[in-house]
């Protein structure tokens, strides 16, 4: 990398810098913005922060992450698939776009103090997660960020988080619940430990690895949101009330015939249930039996 190189921007999965068939990086020591660490390369930010662009880590346990870090990059440990444990330290605020997508060995994650944001599918397919404790400083977590994290049991949202893009927790096979700081102003659960906003009137999230074959939607529901159902296994019959009036995409969504939801039990009528906006696809809702309160 020669001197002149100001920023290095990785893009797509994986970008050409976290190519786990590179195995060495020379940069030029007279660039002032970008220099290497051990197996990581990192770019100077204009606060004087650091970013973790790559980090080409081959052995297990954990690599260490430079004190002055405040982003860890798009992709920066993509298919590191010996990595184990993550140090973020304190003074990372951003974890980035697939960061550490496909790192099936990783199994504890130590977030440190000041992350507040954690970005689209940072986590995806981490699939020896089994607990993540996330930190009081959170307040975003985003699109897919632990989705096909098969391995997590629960969820606690702290009291500062305050987005939650669809399917942030999609296909978690291994979840049972989610649990809520009672101080978070912006979402909720209830006794089954499903996600929802703050007042019930959206259904984010079921956990989709709690045993019981039906559950009962509150009639506080106005909206179920994306992924909120997807994939489930376990289910075979689910009462939504007539207070729904929107079921978002992939709500229902599933690619197995076995995972069907076979009965939907609906508190209103025939001409209300044609009436609720139903987006494509769903198609778990396309072969169950709709039994309306008329029947």
């Amino acid at each position: 990398i020669p001197k002149n190189v100001e920023k290095i921007i990785a893009r797509g999965y994986p970008s050409a810098l976290s190519n786990r068939s590179v195995l060495y990086y020379e940069i030029d020591e007279e660039n002032p913005f970008v220099f290497k660490d051990d197996d990581c390369i990192y770019q100077v930010l204009d606060d004087g922060t650091c970013k973790l662009v790559v980090c080409n880590y081959y052995g297990k346990g954990a690599p260490t992450i430079l004190d002055g870090t405040s982003v860890i990059g798009e992709n920066a440990f993509y298919g590191c698939t010996g990595l184990e444990y993550v140090k973020t330290g304190n003074g990372v605020r951003k974890i980035g776009n697939s960061t550490f997508c496909g790192c099936i060995g990783l199994k504890n994650i130590d977030f440190g103090n000041s992350i507040t944001v954690i970005d689209e599918s940072a986590f995806y397919s981490c699939e020896s997660l089994e607990e993540i404790i996330l930190p009081y400083s959170l307040t975003e977590i985003r699109y897919g960020a632990f989705s096909m994290c098969t391995s997590i049991k629960s969820v606690h949202l702290p009291s500062g988080v305050a987005v939650i893009e669809p399917g942030a927790f999609d296909s978690c096979f291994d979840l049972e619940n989610f649990t809520v700081d009672e101080m978070n102003q912006c979402f909720s659960t209830d006794e089954y430990g499903v996600l929802y906003n703050k007042d019930k009137s959206l259904l984010i999230q079921y956990p989709i690895g709690a045993v019981r074959n039906s559950f009962s939607i509150p009639d506080t529901v106005e909206v179920i949101g994306e992924y909120a159902f997807n994939g489930y296994s376990g289910i075979d019959s689910i009462t939504i009330p007539a207070s729904v009036v929107e079921i978002k995409s992939y709500a229902f969504y599933t690619q197995s015939w076995d995972a069907m939801i076979k009965d939907v039990y609906y508190s209103g009528s025939q001409q209300q249930w044609n009436e609720i906006i139903i987006m494509y696809p769903n198609n778990s809702l396309e072969k169950a039996t709709i039994h309306t309160a008329a029947e």
